[in-house]
């Protein structure tokens, strides 16, 4: 029996190789390929987890273009937990990962070396594969609090993300924008998952977090109808923007969470990003695999709402520091996207 693509799943989220009967896990060689995600509970992982599944080939099954596996052949893919963008570059620079998902807006600083603790010469070896996807601002608070606009979060209790997540990088911007000061407010370092729990309890008032939509955590307290999102637009948005110029305004639409409604807020990308130390050629057949139409088609049967996000036409939307590994830009060319 060949190995599917949903066995394949299975290895890439839970990070245990999946072998089909009548295969050897060592029967050859292999090539192992690690992505860095971040929380089981987020959106990264899932995705780093779908896009394993798509590059992976370690039995070299039968050719794409007749139905097969449209992996990289002798490649299998991992998702790997970690704490989120920051925490994501540190080990993809550190040589633990092969490749991550990252907010373009970290990615950029890094490149650039004007983020403490990363050493600007391994910055600069970044590269990007592709963007994915939007990831949107999400001001969360409890429905049932008296919190209405920014300047009601004085005093309130409120997450900034968890240690090495993007969120967390850009709370401190993030509050000023709002016109926050840090010692107003009772700063939490909780994940997503555990913010929303907080939220049931009674036990914090607000979150902020960075994701795409929907995201899970956010989902369910939206269903029960315990939250509601603030409104990020004018100054404040402009306040983010001018600091983040990777961020563009957006709006999280009307049904994405039930009970809440067309939301204006801000938008930065979701990018897969290696560095230089990978091959041209390794890097060109992940880029083909990912946008192949068996991938696309696989995307869109196990996730339909972020099918229509993750699309080749947007494969390159704001990709300019970093700038793309000469492997993906030779598809890109040969496509005659760039």
């Amino acid at each position: 029996m060949p190995l599917t693509r949903r066995s394949l799943l299975t290895g890439a989220a839970g990070g245990c190789l999946a072998v089909a009967a009548g295969h050897s896990a060592f029967a050859s060689p292999k090539r192992f390929f690690r992505i860095g995600s971040g929380s089981s509970g987020g959106m990264y992982y899932p995705v780093a987890g779908l896009i394993a599944a798509a590059i992976s080939n370690p039995h070299t099954s039968s050719d794409c273009a007749v139905g097969g596996v449209c992996g990289v052949p002798g490649l299998f893919a991992v998702a790997q937990t970690s704490g989120g963008s920051l925490d994501n570059i540190r080990r993809l620079l550190g040589g633990s990962v092969e490749s991550i998902l990252c907010q373009a807006d970290i990615a950029r600083r890094a490149a650039q070396g004007e983020m403490t603790g990363i050493d600007p010469a391994k910055g600069e070896r970044l590269r990007v594969i592709a963007y994915l996807y939007p990831e949107y601002l999400h001001v969360v608070v409890r429905r049932a609090s008296s919190i209405r606009r920014f300047a009601d979060l004085v005093g309130k209790r409120i997450s900034l993300g968890d240690m090495g997540s993007g969120t967390r990088f850009d709370g401190p911007m993030l509050l000023a924008a709002f016109g926050l000061r840090p010692g107003t407010l009772e700063i939490h370092v909780l994940s997503s998952v555990a913010a929303a729990a907080a939220i049931r309890d009674d036990e914090l008032d607000a979150f902020l977090q960075i994701s795409g939509v929907p995201s899970t955590a956010i989902s369910g307290l939206a269903s029960q109808r315990l939250i509601n999102l603030l409104p990020v637009q004018g100054v404040v948005a402009n306040n983010v923007i001018s600091q983040r110029p990777s961020f563009q305004t957006a709006q999280i639409e009307s049904g994405i969470y039930d009970h809440i409604g067309v939301t204006p807020s801000i938008s930065v990308g979701a990018l897969w990003v290696t560095t230089d130390a990978l091959s041209e050629e390794l890097v060109y057949e992940l880029t083909a695999a990912l946008w192949s139409p068996a991938t696309m088609a696989y995307i869109e049967e196990n996730n339909e709402q972020l099918a229509p996000q993750i699309t080749l036409a947007h494969a390159l939307t704001g990709v300019d520091v970093p700038p793309l590994h000469a492997g993906a830009a030779k598809y890109y060319e040969e496509i005659g996207l760039i």
